[in-house]
């Protein structure tokens, strides 16, 4: 249990840090400090109830990438002309799993690099189905395609990811894109 004045004392030690990992994935300084002051808040209403097992640091970067993660899923991009290198590095690693920060980078590169020779519709559909969470059939109806277009799409999307970056796993591809049925 984390009481009210441990909390207090957290945020003063942790707010800063955790603003700049948010402000990395939403690029948005005040958007990033209101997602560091929900997950206080969160905490704080729930302090009498979290045991912590692990460091709170940990916890605490977890928790403020999971809530950049859940506001950038919420958003609806009005925009569907993708352009690669503007996309949220959070994308990528989504639920935080490569630690070294230059390995990360040069499989974020690698990725960049695969996406943009997908062709521009199938990168379209790829990412409306694994960056906005839109559902085959939500996809279906906003590009006045069929569902089975956007499945054949998105599996081909896959395939040519898996042949440009075979030294990736599948498994690692699929953690970074959470794929959507």
């Amino acid at each position: 249990m984390i009481t009210r004045r441990e909390v207090e004392g957290l945020f003063h030690a942790n707010y800063k840090n955790l603003c700049l990992i948010a402000v990395r994935y939403l690029h948005d300084i005040d958007l990033a400090k209101d997602i560091v002051q929900e997950f206080f808040v969160h905490l704080l209403s729930k302090h009498e109830q979290i045991q912590l097992k692990g460091s709170f640091e940990a916890y605490a970067v977890r928790s403020v990438k999971y809530l950049c993660i859940s506001h950038l899923r919420s958003q609806k991009y009005t925009n569907t002309n993708y352009q690669v290198e503007e996309l949220p590095d959070i994308a990528f690693d989504p639920y935080g799993l490569i630690e070294d920060e230059n390995e990360r980078s040069e499989i974020v590169f690698k990725l960049n690099l695969a996406l943009q020779k997908l062709p521009s519709e199938r990168l379209k559909i790829f990412l409306m189905s694994n960056l906005e969470g839109l559902s085959y059939a939500e996809i279906a109806e906003k590009n006045e395609i069929s569902i089975n277009t956007v499945k054949t799409q998105i599996k081909r999307s896959y395939a040519a990811l898996r042949a440009e970056l075979s030294e990736i796993s599948l498994v690692s591809l699929m953690l970074f894109f959470k794929k959507n049925s």
